[in-house]
């Protein structure tokens, strides 16, 4: 009789090891569609930065050579007003002398900024900036400036 009533007890356990026994499979089942998830997700996060990380490069490019274009417009329009300075200081009766040559503004090292003045004219003058780094010209920009009787000066960048 005793045996009889120590029946449902070892049912009780053998239930309640069949339900950890689930309960541990089911478990391992979550473990797997957890990494998958967190698989999923980390890619997608790592494809987002790449790109937002590609794009903020191209940014920088984008914005150091407009930096390097406006600098060489700078240097051009250094090369401008020297001309028009000659224009203006120089008397009616004598001869216009161009500078020789390029006149650099600034050297670092590897890095040089120059103007050349390439046609002056009592109405007319044309420079070219240049940015120089390495010894190589990594941009140049040509000015041109008109001068009319009233002494207005009109610059346009020459295409």
């Amino acid at each position: 009789m005793k045996r009889l009533m120590q029946i449902p007890t070892q049912m009780k356990k053998m239930m309640k090891l069949m339900q950890i026994l689930i309960h541990m499979k089911k478990m391992q089942q979550d473990k797997g569609k957890a990494f998958v998830t967190v698989l999923i997700f980390s890619s997608i996060v790592i494809v987002l930065c790449s790109a937002l990380f590609f794009v903020l490069l191209s940014e920088v490019k984008s914005n150091d050579a407009m930096a390097e274009r406006e600098t060489a417009i700078y240097v051009a329009y250094s090369g401008i007003e020297h001309g028009v300075n000659i224009i203006v200081n120089t008397p009616e009766d004598e001869e216009l002398v161009k500078p020789d040559g390029a006149i650099t503004i600034y050297d670092s090292g590897d890095t040089r900024y120059e103007y050349q003045v390439m046609e002056l004219a009592t109405s007319y003058v044309e420079a070219v900036g240049r940015i120089i780094k390495n010894g190589n010209v990594t941009m140049e920009v040509t000015l041109t400036a008109s001068v009319d009787a009233a002494g207005q000066v009109g610059i346009v960048k020459k295409q």
